[in-house]
């Protein structure tokens, strides 16, 4: 296992924007490999994985599940928007389909528990949105940990108790994200 940053695209416009923060922030060049790779367990190769947004539903994306499951427990992960519903899935967790899109929106992030994703952070961030799928609270096992909430009530950060596993429904990248750059650092680093 080297050291390198996985980047997981799950063909989703953001991927480049996340790459260019990953690569600012740390320093390292992620690999980029797409969800269709034939054969999952290349993943295992690296430490640290990023499982990027993207359209549709974790189970109709490619390898996704299966990239997940393979590295589950062997590699510091970070799902980031579809990336989060899938960690939430891997686990027995349900999504649910919201009443409106959130495409290009801004929220509010309330920060429900303190975590080392949120150090030096005020206890609410702004977080840009685009989505139409949230993880149903109710469903999820008490593997998780939910680290920050929105105004309505629906995760925006979780985090597995015992494992490197952290599923952000927002997107870092975005600028409706300003201390997104701040986010991926304290992830790298802890």
């Amino acid at each position: 296992m080297n050291n390198s940053i996985l980047l997981l695209d799950n063909f989703d416009s953001f991927t480049y924007n996340l790459y260019h923060l990953l690569y600012s922030v740390s320093g390292v060049k992620p690999v980029v490999l797409r969800n269709d790779l034939p054969d999952p367990r290349v993943a295992l190769q690296y430490s640290k994985i990023v499982l990027s947004p993207g359209p549709g539903l974790p189970r109709e994306s490619g390898n996704l599940m299966e990239v997940i499951h393979q590295c589950w427990g062997k590699a510091k992960i970070l799902g980031v928007c579809l990336g989060h519903q899938a960690l939430a899935l891997n686990t027995g967790g349900k999504l649910n389909q919201l009443d409106h899109v959130y495409h290009g929106v801004s929220r509010k992030g309330i920060i429900t528990s303190r975590s080392a994703l949120f150090e030096g952070i005020e206890n609410h961030f702004d977080a840009g949105s685009y989505h139409s799928w949230t993880v149903d609270k109710s469903s999820l096992n008490d593997q998780w940990k939910i680290i920050a909430e929105d105004q309505a009530g629906e995760i925006l950060a979780m985090e597995h108790h015992s494992l490197p596993i952290t599923g952000i429904q927002f997107h870092p990248e975005s600028v409706l994200t300003p201390l997104g750059a701040k986010m991926i650092e304290n992830w790298l680093k802890h």
